[in-house]
């Protein structure tokens, strides 16, 4: 009986295995890998799911932050990117400061007044000695190219200089950019006018 029960029990199992045989084919079907997305579509579906976000929220700094970081990682509209944060919000420096050196490396005569737009509304978002001294330094190149006259250039730097009286510690930098204006400005128009400069023979006095 033994005997019998562990024949018939191998006949069991072949006849299954025979069956699993027939039953599983021989090259089963590939079934295809959905394809993998390269780092630059990655960014740029982050890129797109961003800017919708930004659209339900476009007061978000987080968002802004993460917008403009994708568009350099992208090398998409880095400037449009920055500009939209400061259209919505009070723009840290480093947004703004990237502004104003893209705004400068492409300045032209038909663009100096939005140019000078862009600073006017930098330093109403924040003070910012380094960026006063760069404005002051920007309407000081218009004096000398004539694009400005003298006196709307030097109701500009007079501007600035009020801003820069709030930081008085280090304004003086801001200073000193519209004195050397000042000072060079009087001595053009009024060739006999006695600098306070000391003459080049001044040393051999002493």
């Amino acid at each position: 009986m033994h005997e019998s029960n562990q024949t018939n029990g191998l006949i069991m199992l072949e006849w299954i295995s025979s069956a699993f045989v027939h039953l599983t084919p021989r090259h089963p079907p590939q079934v295809e890998a959905y394809p993998k997305m390269s780092d630059e579509e990655i960014l740029l579906n982050e890129l797109s799911s961003t800017m919708s976000s930004l659209l339900e929220d476009p007061h978000s700094m987080a968002l802004h932050k993460t917008h403009i970081s994708l568009n350099e990682r992208t090398g998409m509209d880095l400037d449009g990117a920055r500009r939209l944060c400061a259209q919505y919000l009070a723009a840290p420096e480093d947004v703004w400061s990237g502004i104003l050196k893209r705004s400068l490396e492409n300045v032209e005569e038909s663009s100096m007044e939005s140019v000078l737009e862009d600073f006017v509304t930098a330093e109403g978002d924040y003070l910012s000695i380094p960026m006063l001294k760069m404005h002051a330094e920007f309407l000081v190149g218009l004096s000398a190219s004539s694009a400005l006259s003298d006196e709307e250039v030097g109701e500009r730097l007079h501007s600035v200089m009020d801003i820069s009286e709030m930081d008085m510690e280090r304004g003086q930098v801001v200073w000193d950019v519209i004195r050397d204006w000042e000072v060079e400005r009087i001595e053009r128009t009024n060739p006999c006018v006695i600098s306070y400069r000391l003459p080049p023979f001044a040393n051999s006095l002493h």
